[in-house]
């Protein structure tokens, strides 16, 4: 029996005499169900990581007759499954319900089981996926503290050092692969049931378009998330979006509509989840409402209250103001509207298209990419940084050499990345050209 939306606990079902455990007893949430399944004769076993609240909780329970055991941890692991199921079962014999009120940006729900059933999914060794299952749900990451991440090596290496860093603080282990110049990655493999998220960018930082169908799914049957980059928004008017192919998590940036490199910042970033994780999304979606006096208004439609109160466990901070960066990207948006926008994304692959076909007839170039939208690489007969420099001399910007993100790499010293937008003519592409057959 189980009321996914906890409204109220009195009503459900008999609890006189029954052994419950109850996650996140020290909560708001966790609290009230503590005191009324106690005051209507049930045998608590009380989990919450704050002993001095859980105490507190534990002295109401038994203020109203309730007879209860506390356990001081918050159930992250099997372990923990197994100090809760353990404590339960010394004090009562038995366990008959689950009462999660994780009090995390989630709904409780209790679950009511024979104690049978409760063995039985012991007995096949099992018991802590089942109970993390039941307990968290869906927030693998956030719940289950997987602590192994994937990065591709198609990921831009800024992306990659952000991440970095902020693994230092974290219980994390990050894999990087290696820098993915062929495109001929696969990670697959590599994926185990320690992984949280494997890390994707499309189409990633050397061009390459990837198919990302099989990953995803190596991903869910491992029970990691798939999360997909976008760098290069325009890139979604042609190809198709990373949700359709199964990613979990997209982040993007969204620069190139309507606003300039205004010197490196700010941008636009977007972002987005598939329902099951929208809970965990940072606190900045904003929703359109009603005042008390019907008057149209705006507010942070899933803001959480741990942003205000409990900013050790907000999802976000409360951040400044982007909002001309957000309303310059959607009049620009708007102003293309659907059809417009795939054409600018048709546009940009032609152009690009273009550019790398005059570029493949140049001696001493080779274009690496079998597959791109609006930017590839080069392998040049000389060092990139050189020749960009040299370029550079003559008013032309030819592009990015790899080495620049890659120092030390001796083997991508030779890689230059270039891009043709629907800014960039035929004289444009003629001039680098040009200028790349006397310089090689």
């Amino acid at each position: 029996m189980i009321a996914e939306e906890l409204k109220n606990p009195l009503g459900l079902f008999d609890v006189s005499g029954k052994s419950a455990i109850v996650t996140g007893a020290s909560g708001a949430f966790g609290r009230g169900v503590s005191i009324a399944l106690g005051a209507l004769g049930a045998k608590l076993t009380l989990v919450s990581g704050n002993a001095d609240a859980l105490e507190e909780v534990a002295e109401e329970v038994r203020s109203v007759g309730g007879e209860v055991v506390t356990v001081n941890l918050r159930p992250d692991t099997l372990e923990d499954a197994e100090t809760m199921l353990s404590a339960a079962l010394e004090a009562y014999g038995a366990v008959d319900m689950l009462a999660v009120a994780s009090g995390f940006n989630k709904p409780g729900f209790i679950h009511e089981m024979p104690y049978e059933e409760w063995q039985g999914v012991m007995d096949a060794n099992v018991r802590g996926a089942w109970f993390m299952a039941k307990a968290v749900g869906s927030y693998w990451i956030e719940n289950e503290r997987r602590g192994k991440v994937l990065l591709s090596g198609g990921l831009h290496p800024h992306y990659r050092d952000v991440n970095l860093t902020n693994a230092r603080f974290l219980d994390l282990e990050i894999t990087v692969s290696e820098a993915d110049a062929a495109g001929a990655e696969d990670l697959t493999a590599a994926i185990d049931a320690d992984t949280a998220c494997v890390v994707v960018q499309n189409p990633d930082f050397f061009g390459h378009v990837k198919e990302l169908g099989a990953l995803a799914e190596a991903c869910h049957a491992a029970g990691a998330l798939l999360v997909v980059a976008v760098t290069e928004i325009i890139s979604l008017g042609a190809m198709r979006p990373p949700g359709e192919m199964g990613a979990d998590i997209v982040a993007a940036e969204g620069q190139s509509l309507g606003n300039g490199l205004n010197f490196g910042g700010p941008h636009v970033g977007l972002f987005a989840v598939r329902d099951r994780f929208i809970r965990q999304m940072p606190g900045r979606l904003a929703g359109e409402t009603l005042d008390v006096d019907g008057k149209r208004g705006w507010v942070l439609t899933l803001s959480t209250r741990e942003q205000h109160i409990r900013r050790e466990k907000a999802t976000s901070n409360i951040c400044t103001n982007s909002g001309l960066c957000a309303l310059a990207f959607s009049i620009h948006l708007s102003l293309l509207g659907d059809a417009g926008y795939r054409r600018l994304a048709r546009l940009n692959h032609a152009r690009a298209i273009a550019l790398a076909d005059a570029l493949s007839r140049v001696a001493g170039i080779e274009v690496i990419n079998e597959t791109f939208f609006n930017e590839f690489t080069l392998r040049l007969a000389k060092p990139a940084a050189e020749v960009v420099d040299t370029l550079a001399g003559q008013g032309i910007l030819a592009g990015v050499p790899v080495s620049r993100l890659y120092p030390g790499r001796g083997d991508l010293d030779q890689l230059l990345l270039v891009a043709a937008t629907e800014t960039v003519g035929d004289a444009d592409i003629d001039r680098l050209a040009e200028a790349l057959k006397k310089v090689l």
